[in-house]
């Protein structure tokens, strides 16, 4: 679950199963700062793995110096970084990197990313782009339409699937595209960066039940 602003919003997330827990540094409603990151992360680090979402308005020293600072796990690169990008990261930075595509909800395929980004990325997060921005649309892509696309790229990198994610359609995402991980933000907000507890819990059943199925 990710756009956490609250510890205890990020604390109930990992009572209800969350294996990730995501706080953004990129250019958002639900951005925020380095101290309120730690705070966030630290009430659940113990428990669950750490995200930090970022974009192309930091460079990467940057990134990876705020990464290292509020120790995330994983750092989650929305916007328009090249491989050697993600190779300065690296530099600083020894967690794991998700590169982000963007996706025209109205497309009927993905994209075409650098072939070099495989081998420098450890995983790829579908996400839906609208108006130029990724991440918090609340907007869902085709997703039998790109099926195909997403089971090509997931024979080389694992598959993280956002956008538009919530819990009367996760299900159905997840037969569909079988990622290995869900991320959702919006879909259980009742505004931006404040999660609703029953919205949450109603999450965490639908993915537990896709997948037992």
């Amino acid at each position: 679950m990710c756009g956490m602003m609250r510890p205890h919003d990020a604390s109930l997330a990992v009572e209800l199963g969350a294996s990730h827990i995501g706080a953004i540094f990129a250019q958002s409603v639900r951005r925020v700062s380095l101290d309120s990151a730690i705070d966030i992360f630290d009430a659940v680090r113990q428990d669950a793995r750490c995200v930090g979402v970022f974009d192309s308005t930091s460079s990467p020293a940057e990134i990876a110096a705020t990464a290292v600072g509020c120790g995330v796990d994983i750092v989650q690169l929305h916007g328009s970084a090249s491989p050697a990008d993600i190779r300065t990261i690296r530099h600083s930075f020894d967690g794991q990197i998700w590169y982000v595509i963007g996706v025209d909800p109205a497309s009927h395929s993905l994209p075409v990313i650098e072939a070099d980004l495989y081998e420098v990325v450890d995983g790829l997060l579908i996400d839906s782009r609208v108006n130029g921005h990724t991440g918090g649309t609340g907007v869902s892509t085709r997703w039998a339409d790109i099926a195909p696309d997403v089971s090509r790229l997931a024979l080389r990198r694992p598959i993280i699937l956002a956008g538009g994610l919530n819990p009367s359609n996760v299900t159905r995402a997840i037969s569909t595209l079988d990622p290995a991980i869900v991320d959702v933000s919006s879909g259980v907000e009742t505004r931006p960066g404040v999660k609703d507890p029953d919205l949450m819990r109603a999450f965490a059943e639908a993915v537990s039940s896709a997948s037992i199925e």
